[in-house]
């Protein structure tokens, strides 16, 4: 009986702790411009795949700007290397990267345009800024 016990406690403490490790293998992200070009839209679009509208915002976010993070394009990704593609409605590409979210740092490599990138307790701002 106590070998059984012993390992259910096992099972449980590696259960809680693999459900404890995903949660640093994900990042909630906030997308923005604070760039104004009129009659302008722009999205972005991650391996091949458009993630939506990137939000103008009239100045540079910080993490206690609640109301203004709550107005950026807001998404949830894993610890992986994504190909970063901003495009304006027409396909002309404005913002071209590598964006590399590891689980204790985020790096990026810019070709064209830039992202400037903040974090802080698995949250990351991306400021968009393209000519």
């Amino acid at each position: 009986m106590k070998p059984a016990l012993n390992f259910l406690y096992l099972a449980l403490v590696l259960l809680f702790m693999l459900g404890c490790n995903k949660e640093k293998n994900t990042y909630n992200v906030y997308v923005y411009t604070t760039k104004k070009v009129e009659y302008t839209t722009l999205h972005l679009t991650l391996n091949d795949k458009d993630k939506g509208e990137i939000p103008f915002v009239n100045r540079q976010i910080s993490f206690d700007d609640d109301s203004l993070i709550s107005r950026t394009l807001n998404l949830q990704l894993a610890t992986d290397t994504y190909p970063f593609a901003v495009k304006d409605q027409y396909g002309n590409v404005k913002v071209d990267a590598q964006l590399k979210l590891k689980r204790n740092s985020v790096s990026s490599t810019d070709v064209v345009g830039e992202i400037h990138t903040s974090t802080k307790d698995h949250k990351l701002l991306i400021e968009v800024r393209y000519n």
